[in-house]
């Protein structure tokens, strides 16, 4: 019975140490929106958020935390046309040029832009086929003489009514890309263009299909700048959010100014945020 008892003891302090170090490890991670630093000329601020298809009450908070980022690009995920207000952003000086609201669905998506950035985008499904083929974003920026495709993605999570598609499907999307650029067309995105990729990967930083990315000349922006791994998903909302899912992707190519991830409420997902140097790359990059 002693040996019975001490072993729960063991046990509920392995939990509660455990409980602490994930909660310091989320909050060294996590960004206070107020402490991002302006964003700086010729520099380009990509931002990604899964907003919960279930998170309607907070429609407001959402809407001003995000359409305050002054982000250049945001890919929003999970978007059902009620859980965000594009009207705030038309407002804020930003325009909207993918736009696919689903109701009682997290297969929605919308990208919202700065208003003076020459750009296109088109919505395709994503390239590999899986029973949970979500709707894959396709983003053309003018800068200067070059072109930086912007892609929005949502993989499918790893469950078996996916049929575990998450890495084929990220693998797939690494064959599109040689030393940073992309080898072949898709959606308006054109051979030879620099690349981001921005979104839900639903995939930990340990999974194989992470290291071909890396392979095809992509760096992951959150852990190239902190030297440690985002921590964007808890299954619970009462557990500290512990594991990497969302990404932002870009060529080696760009030099990473900061990136940072920080919380949107009612969301069992934090937002990630990176600022990329163009200067360096791009010829005659003009980002305000």
């Amino acid at each position: 019975m002693k040996l019975l008892k001490t072993g729960f003891i063991l046990i509920a302090l392995i939990l509660i140490v455990g409980y602490v170090l994930l909660y310091v490890y989320n909050r060294i991670n996590q960004t206070n929106p107020a402490h991002i630093e302006p964003k700086k000329q010729n520099v380009l601020r990509i931002v990604t958020a899964n907003i919960q298809y279930r998170n309607q009450e907070n429609n407001p908070q959402t809407t001003s935390l995000l359409s305050g980022l002054d982000a250049d690009v945001l890919i929003i995920l999970e978007y059902t046309g009620s859980n965000l207000d594009l009207r705030q952003f038309e407002n804020s000086g930003y325009k909207t040029i993918l736009d696919k609201p689903i109701q009682r669905s997290p297969h929605g998506i919308c990208a919202i832009i700065k208003e003076n950035l020459e750009a296109e985008g088109l919505l395709i499904k994503t390239p590999f086929k899986s029973p949970c083929q979500m709707p894959f974003a396709t983003i053309r920026v003018k800068m200067g003489n070059e072109t930086v495709s912007v892609w929005g993605v949502h993989a499918p999570p790893p469950v078996p009514y996916c049929e575990f598609k998450t890495g084929p499907t990220i693998r797939d999307l690494s064959t599109y890309v040689s030393d940073g650029r992309l080898n072949k067309d898709l959606g308006v995105s054109r051979t030879g263009d620099l690349i981001v990729m921005a979104g839900d990967f639903n995939m930990f930083w340990f999974h194989p299909a992470f290291a071909q990315l890396k392979k095809s000349g992509l760096n992951d922006c959150f852990a190239s700048s902190h030297f440690l791994p985002s921590t964007t998903w808890s299954l619970f909302p009462w557990i500290p959010k512990f594991v990497g899912l969302d990404y932002i992707f870009c060529s080696r190519q760009f030099q990473i100014i900061n990136s940072y991830m920080i919380k949107v409420k009612g969301s069992d997902h934090n937002c990630i945020i990176t600022d990329i140097d163009l200067v360096k790359n791009l010829s005659d990059a003009s980002i305000k």
